[in-house]
């Protein structure tokens, strides 16, 4: 058999056998545990994931099937607008969920997986339109820039703050899952988008931190806010800044960051060509070479030693991109109070355990925290 013939022969079985292997993980696992969880992230039920994940058998199917799911929910909440808020406004969340999931498998920076996300922001707005006492969006002016969030109130309409940073190229949109069991926890809730990503206007600049303080006036400018303080929470690149901010803002009473980058010559290392073409659009550079003298300007050394406030962090030992040794090097450098917790099996972001394990804690924790910083009552306006 020929060189061309060998070729022919895995060519025409290499599809099939992927298109297998998919199968079976989608029929015995409902995929692995490390695909399932980053699908919960952005409020589906895990009933609606498993009736779709039972549909799908094949890679191919995977955007078409979430994208049908998603524009039938799209059809159904069009005639129902106008009379039945109630009803619609689960439809568009659910129908913003689907579009983002569909896009999860397109190759970063494709035209389609733009489409889809723009898509999937949109459907969001609008289901946060319907939300009027419990979401509004925000738009703060930051030197020049506009900072992009939603505020997310309690029942109560009265909580202390805590501010959200998405991870690179993410939006605030995706922040769903944190973000509501801070709220059902009695938080007022502010995620915002960082520079170049989602709504804020961009570029990303190397002293973003004075962004998220701007955000922190913001929030505590509030009447709806009863703390003096804030918690900050953030994932892997807002996790960056979170801690840059701690540096700089006394007004931060600690910060959670999951799989916190510490941005040294390891990681830069090691890091994939999607996060260069992340960066390369927070950025607003014209190629991943232009990007380059920027990110690795960005490091914690130095920084992260004059932190005082306390700091939770979580990082897992399997993470390929805020690497195992970041723990070491953040434990033997923190300036304040730190609790870390390492989950061996974990990779980035943590996502196997960030529902069970990690918002939890971070709950009691972050109200710890603020527990000391509430206004005086007469500060705290009606709302």
């Amino acid at each position: 058999m020929g060189t061309l013939q060998i070729k022919e022969q895995i060519q025409r079985w290499s599809r099939p056998l992927c298109q297998a292997i998919f199968y079976l993980l989608t029929a015995r696992y409902a995929l692995p545990r490390r695909y399932r969880e980053p699908l919960f992230l952005i409020g589906l039920s895990e009933q609606d994931i498993s009736d779709m994940l039972g549909r799908i058998r094949t890679v191919a199917q995977w955007k078409d099937r979430w994208q049908t799911y998603a524009f039938t929910l799209l059809e159904q909440a069009g005639p129902l607008a106008a009379i039945d808020t109630v009803q619609t406004a689960p439809l568009l969340k659910r129908a913003a969920a689907g579009l983002y999931l569909s896009q999860l498998l397109l190759p970063w920076g494709s035209p389609e997986k733009e489409k889809l996300l723009w898509m999937a922001r949109d459907a969001y707005k609008r289901y946060v339109a319907l939300q009027k006492n419990a979401i509004t969006p925000v738009c703060v002016k930051a030197g020049g820039q506009e900072i992009a969030g939603y505020l997310e109130f309690p029942k109560a309409s009265q909580g202390p703050g805590v501010l959200i940073l998405p991870p690179i190229g993410a939006t605030k949109e995706e922040m769903t899952v944190l973000s509501e069991a801070f709220v059902q926890a009695g938080f007022v809730a502010l995620r915002v988008d960082l520079p170049g990503s989602g709504d804020s206007s961009g570029p990303l600049t190397l002293d973003t931190e004075k962004f998220c303080c701007t955000a922190i006036d913001y929030l505590l400018a509030r009447p709806e806010v009863t703390s003096t303080k804030v918690v900050m929470v953030g994932i892997s690149f807002g996790a960056y800044w979170m801690v840059k901010t701690m540096a700089v803002d006394d007004r931060v009473a600690g910060g959670v960051g999951i799989s916190i980058p510490a941005f040294h010559q390891g990681e830069w290392d090691r890091l994939k060509r999607s996060y260069w073409l992340r960066l390369q659009q927070c950025f607003k550079q014209p190629t991943i070479d232009a990007t380059k003298p920027l990110a690795i300007q960005m490091t914690l050394y130095g920084v992260i030693n004059i932190v005082k406030s306390p700091l939770l962090a979580f990082h897992g030992g399997r993470d390929t991109v805020s690497h195992p040794e970041t723990a070491r090097l953040i434990r033997e450098n923190v300036g304040g109070p730190l609790e870390l917790h390492v989950y061996r099996r974990e990779r980035h972001g943590c996502l196997g355990k960030l529902r069970t394990e990690i918002i939890p804690r971070t709950l009691v924790w972050s109200a710890q925290r603020l527990a000391g910083c509430l206004k005086p009552i007469t500060q705290v306006h009606a709302v």
